[in-house]
């Protein structure tokens, strides 16, 4: 049990770190997709949230609990960029929110695999 507390812990440092790309506007006009997979630092921090979410699955044993609580950071990242109260800034943000769950999703399926076989490994009795 401290093993998984000190591991959210040290993800919500690792996050808030990462986080701190979000303080920027995008250009007008700019697609949010395009802002997600061009902007190495946005690009490199759903990979590390996606990466944390593939520990945590292995973990918890529990996709739809984690899955489910990436949706609210990269909601929360999508939203920071720009208002929604015009078409554009609707649809900028839509783009980098479903961006962001594509990378961490594809990024958490892909760290799983290989820790949830290391796990057995190390776990066996």
């Amino acid at each position: 049990m401290f093993a998984l507390l000190k591991g959210f812990i040290v993800s919500i440092i690792l996050v808030t770190w990462a986080s701190s790309v979000f303080a920027h506007d995008p250009q007008a006009g700019d697609s949010g997709v395009l802002h997600v997979l061009l902007g190495l630092k946005h690009f490199l921090g759903f990979v590390l949230i996606g990466g944390i979410a593939g520990l945590c699955i292995v973990a918890c044993k529990n996709k739809a609990f984690v899955y489910g609580a990436v949706l609210p950071i990269s909601l929360f990242a999508s939203h920071s960029h720009v208002s929604l109260t015009n078409f554009s800034g609707a649809a900028f943000s839509l783009g980098f929110f479903c961006a962001g769950i594509l990378i961490t999703y594809v990024v958490a399926s892909i760290i799983e695999a290989p820790v949830r076989g290391l796990a057995s490994r190390w776990l066996k009795p």
